[in-house]
């Protein structure tokens, strides 16, 4: 980001896309937290991913009092806030949630869990319904936001080993999302088929999307 957000700033910005959704006002659980650089980048994407998808034709409506801004990564709880979307295609509801850990493909297959059973992802859409850690069954999208000014190879493996812990590599289906808006596209080579974003804000970031894209991560550059 060439100017940082202020506090004040992008609580604006996301309370206005929650008005602009829900119709009313909510407010964000962040008076008495510290806001970095990284959870202030995340907020302006949310908001942009919100309007892509309905650019998809998908609706949202915004559910709870409250959008936490959550100091560590953690399972869904029934008092989080959250975004509810559908499509009129389907009228299949999902829901949009920060800052959760989901289960890997490695740990569904032991009875003995480490911290290798979850990753965090800093924005999921889930089934509705869900809770506590998602599954890859559960997933429709994950999307990891990088505010870094310098992108490097570390951030592209560290990418790719969360797409491989979530799903493997097949020929291209239909994603989950596309499925509910009715549509064949987009394709992802993955099983399951959830769709899996890296956005950041280094345009250095470009230079490394070719092999990812491979394996179904979709590399985006969104600047404030």
């Amino acid at each position: 980001m060439s100017d940082p957000l202020k506090l004040d700033d992008a609580k604006s910005e996301i309370e206005a896309i929650i008005l602009e959704y829900e119709g009313r006002r909510a407010s964000i659980d962040a008076e008495k937290k510290k806001l970095t650089r990284g959870k202030l980048y995340e907020l302006f994407v949310l908001g942009r991913l919100l309007k892509e998808l309905k650019g998809r034709g998908f609706s949202f409506s915004f559910v709870g009092k409250v959008l936490e801004l959550k100091q560590g990564p953690g399972k869904i709880q029934p008092s989080d806030g959250y975004f509810s979307g559908y499509h009129p295609a389907s009228r299949q509801p999902f829901r949009i949630y920060t800052d959760i850990e989901v289960r890997t493909l490695g740990s569904l297959k032991s009875s003995a869990l480490d911290d290798s059973a979850y990753h965090e992802i800093d924005i999921v859409a889930v089934d509705d319904g869900v809770s506590g850690n998602p599954t890859p069954d559960d997933l429709l999208l994950g999307v990891e936001c990088k505010s870094t000014a310098k992108f490097a190879k570390a951030i592209v493996k560290e990418t790719l080993g969360i797409k491989r812990e979530i799903s493997l590599l097949c020929g291209d289906q239909p994603s989950r999302l596309a499925l509910l808006a009715g549509k064949d596209t987009p394709e992802v080579p993955s099983e399951p088929p959830v769709e899996y974003w890296l956005v950041y804000c280094d345009p250095k970031g470009n230079n490394y999307r070719q092999s990812p894209k491979t394996f179904g991560v979709e590399y985006r550059e969104w600047k404030p």
